[in-house]
């Protein structure tokens, strides 16, 4: 894992209260001690050489609030460099927060970085301790333009943004820029013997990660293909964006909807609905952040799942609908018996206007299987993409009883409708 750690050490100490004399002069007023701040800042950076190399961040530029236990604030300082060398303060229970650099910002080589120490007790007569780990808490991303777009393209840019800002990393640029975590949009822009204009999305953008977008491009039969590699430190999720203006954006069909129980028998609906999704694909996906819609009521998935390659899951309304693990998404979305459109989708800028990742609009009959009291509808085994699932003559009734007797499999794989 590629780690940008920045640990800050932040020292308390009391003085000892000296009562030999009651002269209000000469001795600090009865529960004061003096609150005394070393900081020390060590960068390590594994294979990520540079990652700092034109911050200003050292142990004078930090930040320093320091709280009692009520969560107060007790004293601040913009800079560490204006602190005194003691600061006086009531005995008592305190925290420190220090940071470099503003959590909104959006701008090159800007890590935003932060910390808190422990609560800890600050006694007139003893000496206390504390540590802040402070660490890198938005994202960086870089853009790299390899040989087969310098080498066919007469310009090119890319512009990644934000709900907070944005930064066009054009052909020279080889800085890192820092975004807030944010759903993030990317546009690149390809000039030469054809234009294109593609585009890309990180949806759930980490603390501390490095987002490398390799940029690359293909001549193939003389029809053009482009793909954009994104190295999430360890992780690598590849991109493919067709030279088609018309062609489905890269997450479509990155998770299908395979199973739908909208008319529960053991249950009622309020308690009992369900669907479920499948990740067809060869990567890992995390479903936090995307949005599940309903034909106009949206819910956005705010819990860390990760779908490992050919994993079935379960989306359930109350955490009572099925005994497997499932996500709750709530009272908001309701599964209607006569049919409806139910879709994921990423979640854009502001959860409205992301990106289609499946959409099925089931009926009760017609093309879809009639509906059935207590029997869920499934996508055949053997139809598991969301051009598939798109027919409702792919779909069949389950037939494997699960939990109350319903029939259904969430959570498990479908059968063969055939």
């Amino acid at each position: 894992m590629k780690s940008l750690t920045h640990k800050i050490s932040l020292f308390l100490f009391c003085i000892l209260l000296l009562s030999c004399k009651k002269d209000k002069h000469s001795a600090p007023e009865q529960g004061i001690g003096t609150l005394s701040v070393n900081i020390e800042m060590n960068i390590e950076v594994i294979d990520l050489p540079g990652i700092l190399k034109s911050t200003a961040a050292n142990t004078d530029s930090f930040a320093i609030s320091i709280y009692n236990a009520s969560d107060a604030l007790v004293q601040s300082y913009a800079y560490a460099l204006e602190m005194p060398d003691n600061i006086e303060l009531q005995a008592g229970e305190y925290y420190v927060v220090a940071s470099y650099g503003d959590d909104n910002y959006v701008g090159f080589e800007m890590p935003y970085l932060t910390g808190q120490s422990p609560l800890t007790q600050v006694n007139a007569g003893q000496s206390s301790q504390v540590s802040v780990n402070s660490a890198v808490a938005n994202c960086a991303v870089s853009i790299n333009y390899l040989e087969s777009v310098t080498d066919q393209f007469d310009s090119y840019s890319t512009e990644v943004s934000s709900a907070h800002g944005s930064l066009t990393f054009n052909e020279t640029e080889s800085r890192y820029g820092y975004f807030p975590l944010s759903p993030l949009s990317i546009e690149c822009t390809l000039d030469g013997p054809v234009q294109k204009t593609l585009q890309g999305q990180i949806p759930n953008p980490q603390p501390g990660k490095l987002y490398e977008i390799n940029i690359n491009t293909t001549l193939i039969n003389g029809q053009l293909a482009v793909e954009i590699v994104m190295d999430e430190s360890l992780e690598t999720e590849v991109i493919e964006i067709s030279d088609d203006d018309n062609a489905e954006n890269h997450w479509l069909g990155a998770l299908v909807i395979t199973e739908i129980m909208y008319d529960p028998d053991a249950l009622t609906d309020s308690d009992g609905e369900w669907f479920e999704i499948y990740n067809p694909t060869d990567s890992t996906i995390n479903i936090n952040n995307l949005v599940i819609r309903k034909d106009n009521d949206d819910h956005v998935i705010a819990e860390d799942k990760e779908l490992a390659p050919g994993a079935y899951y379960a989306m359930s309304r109350t955490d009572t609908a099925t005994s497997v693990d499932s996500y709750v998404y709530g009272t908001g979305i309701s599964l209607n018996n006569s049919g409806a459109s139910l879709g994921l989708y990423t979640y854009g800028t502001d959860g409205s206007d992301g990106m289609e990742i499946c959409q099925i609009a089931y009926t009760d009959g017609g093309d879809f299987p009639s509906g059935v009291s207590g029997t869920a509808i499934q996508l055949s085994v053997d139809a598991l993409s969301v051009e598939s699932a798109q027919s409702g003559s792919n779909w069949c009734h389950a037939t494997d009883s699960y939990d109350g007797g319903d029939l259904g499999t969430p959570g498990a794989a479908n059968n063969s409708c055939n």
